[in-house]
């Protein structure tokens, strides 16, 4: 049987990789994080997943979301200025000009 996520199931599984955070882990313990994120949401879900099931669905989430962000650009027909993307540029200088 194919294991399909529910929108709570989404919620549930952000939370866990926000707590376990296997982007910022460090080289060679990013495998060992991503098995802690794994087991943490079989257990919440009562469900067992795999890695390969929660960075599959965290892509297609991440994937929907730009898709959704484009469209929602796209329709808005206001023109983002080079300031609004530029925001934190001024960190960049040394003595905080």
């Amino acid at each position: 049987m194919v294991f399909r996520f529910t929108p709570s199931q989404d919620l549930e599984m952000m939370r866990k990789l926000i707590r376990q955070k296997p982007f910022a882990a460090k080289r060679g313990a990013t495998l060992e994080v991503w098995d802690n994120v794994a087991a943490a949401l079989s257990t919440a879900l009562q469900q067992k997943m795999k890695v390969k099931q929660i960075r599959d669905r965290l892509n297609l989430l991440k994937a929907r979301l730009k898709a959704n962000e484009q469209a929602s650009f796209l329709a808005s027909d206001v023109e983002e200025s080079l300031d609004a993307v530029n925001i934190q540029s001024h960190y960049s200088d040394v003595d905080g000009k």
